[in-house]
């Protein structure tokens, strides 16, 4: 009854006239039960088990996250940073003084980043010219052997090894130029460019951007960070009640906060200014939604072409685009390796739900939800987890790339540096190993109530990712750059919240779209009229064999009508029964108390999270900008900073810059202890991975002589070595009576296991002098 061909323009094969009668249409019904209490009370048992779960789970994180923290001491522990320091401010004793006043403790180590960015990537660029020119297959090239004796950071020997170059004729020149050869005079020339940058940068004066302070004593960071702990727009318009003496020279209030570990700082970024980094992150975020765009566009043509291939494209772009991701994000800066990672997190967690979830749902018509055809959704559904259980685990698991380097490159370099580069594993992510989690429980969650064997397909996804990964972790990957807690939080207050709301809301909306037919039974019947066979012929093709088809009609058969039971499309919400009209109703009793209950719990959850949780850390936010909000975490396990063994320090290094397999050093070392150093290179020692070696030696003596700050600087202020073994002593002695009341006790494993123990017994309980 008042049904149309232009109503079924998405599913033309569901639509049919007769040809005996071109007024008698028919319509594809499914009938297949709809949403019934017993599967919704299912439903609500699994969402209540999944909810107490997440939870759960997100509390075990956090204890196990303090536990890690109170088992181990790091820099972090002992350190404050001053974000947005005065410009001039350039003399570690100054700062020094000033926080032992404030902290009423000693000061062990000053770091002062300058705003040297456009120095330091000059100096990285020079170094890796500097050692492909070294390569034996480059001086091969030469007209005449020049020998070693010529260095390539002086602009005389430079220019005589360009004059000794021969230039390249014919296909040779035609090759270089398209970038299908290699021109020598070209990386001489830049080298000669590289050089005169290098002496015109060095020669400047620079500003200092950030301040590491290192105290000896946990209580010493803690008493500073609680001092001078202010409000946003104190920091802001200068003005604040803290004491005289908590404020630089008098008169600046600075924004101290505690950092990240020492290894996790970009240091190249730290200079680069707010405005800088706003213009990255929009550049970035535009590219990301370019990409997400034309994989949307690519997927909605393939689905709708039939294409069966659609869950192997999916898993493809699941790889494919995080990579692109990649490299998207390296237009942002980040101070630290934590917000790159969650930056990073963000992007490719967006792309992934929307890649793997939500595009199927969006491109397959609405009529073929529950249909069993190659391009109806369930059959996509079940693909794409299949896709999913086997493409990604294996080809973290295969590594061809560095297969084809260990066993290929390695044994074809001309130096072990680069040999030793082949087997530094492969590059990897922990903000894209969280995505591979979250996106397969979004799969599952999204589409619980059309697939409910997702949850097992889900499970078994989980456990084998999880014993791959570790399989990686340990065989395949190389290090990890550490990060932090930052991903798993943002984890918790993002991810899990959303998931727990898409269990309710998505959930709520396939019940109510149920049975998928877009027909509303009527109160009519066909009647003795209509009774009778029919050779009907679909997408209205009539007369064409290949649509015909052949019904029997009854008298007593049911008159339907057209009516649109997509009502997400409609954009109605929340989805209950009520979104139903008078005129137009599909619902069973069972599916209509099963939709209310779903729709008002969903639209209940919304209203948590963003009044309670969103709401809580809005609320958070506002008091930060009015007061300081400083709360120590974890308990202060009184040992000293220079007792630790194997800890690192505040030293610039650029790791995650310029890939190298040591950190190159962007500052003076000579003055500070070695062991605050976390690396060694056994072969070349420190100086090999010195930045300052690219700097021509003519320039380096007049920059000494000026005493010109071209690095960042460093400052170590150790202990005296008499109140260093006076200190080992007492520590040794309170190690041995806390061992006795611990055994006399009787405590337990558990209770002890959440006593920080050093990495030495060269250790102290008490502040030093």
């Amino acid at each position: 009854i008042d049904c149309t061909k232009s109503q079924w323009d998405d599913a033309p094969d569901r639509y049919a006239v007769a040809a005996e009668d071109e007024t008698l249409v028919f319509a594809l019904h499914n009938d297949c039960s709809a949403a019934q209490v017993a599967n919704g009370t299912v439903n609500l048992s699994t969402i209540a088990f999944l909810v107490i779960s997440l939870l759960l789970l997100s509390r075990h994180q956090r204890k196990t996250e303090v536990k890690f923290d109170e088992d181990e001491q790091t820099a972090q522990d002992y350190s404050i940073m001053v974000d947005g320091c005065p410009p001039d401010a350039l003399d570690p004793d100054e700062w020094k003084d000033f926080f032992t006043e404030v902290s009423e403790s000693k000061v062990t180590m000053v770091t002062i980043a300058l705003d040297n960015a456009p120095l330091l990537k000059a100096l990285v660029a020079h170094r890796k010219l500097r050692r492909m020119l070294q390569k034996p297959e480059y001086l091969k090239k030469l007209r005449v052997n020049l020998g070693w004796k010529k260095r390539l950071d002086n602009d005389a020997d430079v220019r005589e090894m360009l004059d000794q170059t021969e230039p390249l004729v014919g296909l040779d020149k035609f090759f270089a130029r398209i970038g299908l050869g290699d021109d020598i005079r070209s990386h001489y020339v830049e080298l000669i460019r590289l050089n005169d940058l290098i002496r015109d940068l060095a020669d400047r004066d620079y500003d200092a951007t950030d301040i590491f302070v290192t105290f000896e004593t946990e209580a010493g960071q803690r008493r500073a960070l609680q001092e001078m702990s202010v409000g946003q727009c104190e920091i802001y318009w200068n003005r604040s009640t803290i004491p005289r003496y908590c404020k630089f020279r008098g008169t600046t209030v600075l924004e101290v906060i505690e950092p990240t570990e020492p290894s996790t700082i970009r240091w190249f970024d730290l200079s680069v200014s707010n405005g800088d980094r706003i213009k990255g992150i929009i550049i970035s975020t535009i590219l990301s939604f370019v990409t997400i765009a034309a994989s949307v566009v690519f997927l909605m043509w393939r689905v709708n072409d039939g294409d069966s291939f659609i869950a192997l494209y999916i898993a493809a772009m699941n790889v494919v685009v995080p990579a692109i991701c990649k490299y998207i994000v390296k237009f942002e800066a980040h101070p630290d390796q934590g917000d790159r990672s969650m930056s990073l997190y963000f992007k490719i967690t967006f792309f992934r739900w929307i890649n793997t979830a939500v595009i199927i749902s969006v491109a397959v018509p609405f009529t073929h939800t529950l249909s069993s055809e190659q391009e109806d959704l369930i059959p996509h559904i079940y693909t794409i987890f299949l896709a999913e259980l086997v493409s990604a685990p294996l080809i973290a698991t295969i590594d061809i790339a560095g297969f084809f380097k260990k066993h290929f490159v390695a044994p074809r370099q001309s130096n072990q540096d680069d040999c030793n580069a082949c087997f530094r594993g492969a590059p990897w992510e922990l903000a894209e190993r969280y995505t591979t989690v979250t996106k397969l429980l979004f799969l599952c969650f999204f589409y619980a109530v059309l697939y409910p064997l997702g949850y097992f397909v889900c499970s078994a996804a989980l456990f084998l990712t999880y014993h791959v990964d570790k399989f990686c972790l340990l065989r395949v990957w190389e290090p990890a750059a550490h990060v932090g807690t930052k991903l798993a939080e943002m984890n918790r207050a993002l991810f899990f919240p959303l998931c727990i709301l898409a269990l309710f809301i998505v959930n709520s909306y396939h019940y109510a779209r149920f049975p998928y037919d877009n027909l509303c039974a009527t109160n009519q019947t066909a009647g003795f009229e209509y009774a009778g066979n029919y050779t009907i012929y679909t997408e209205g093709n009539v007369n064409d064999e290949y649509y015909a088809e052949y019904v029997d009609i009854y008298a007593s058969d049911t008159a339907y009508k057209y009516c649109d039971q997509d009502i997400l499309s409609a954009m109605k919400f929340p989805a209950t029964s009520k979104t139903q009209s008078d005129d137009a109703t599909w619902m069973t009793d069972d599916q209509e108390l099963l939709v209310d209950i779903f729709g008002w719990s969903g639209f209940g959850v919304l209203l948590a999270i963003l009044g309670l949780k969103y709401g809580c850390m809005t609320w958070s936010y506002l008091c930060s900008c009015f007061r300081g909000t400083y709360e120590p975490s974890g308990e202060d396990m009184n040992i000293n900073f220079s007792s630790l063994d194997g800890i690192c320090a505040y030293v610039p290094q650029l790791r995650y810059y310029a890939k190298e397999n040591f950190p190159l050093i962007a500052t003076n070392y000579e003055d500070i202890d070695l062991k605050l150093m976390d690396w060694e290179d056994p072969d070349g020692g420190y100086e090999k991975w010195d930045l300052r070696r690219e700097i021509p030696e003519d320039l380096m003596k007049r920059l000494k002589k000026k005493r010109r700050k071209y690095l960042s600087i460093v400052k170590h202020y150790p202990l005296v070595p008499s109140i260093q073994r006076i200190l080992d002593r007492e520590m040794v002695r309170l190690l041995e009576e806390r061992s006795d009341i611990v055994s006399k006790s009787g405590a337990s494993k558990s209770d002890s296991s959440t006593v920080k123990s050093p990495k030495s017994a060269r250790s102290r309980a008490y502040d030093s002098p």
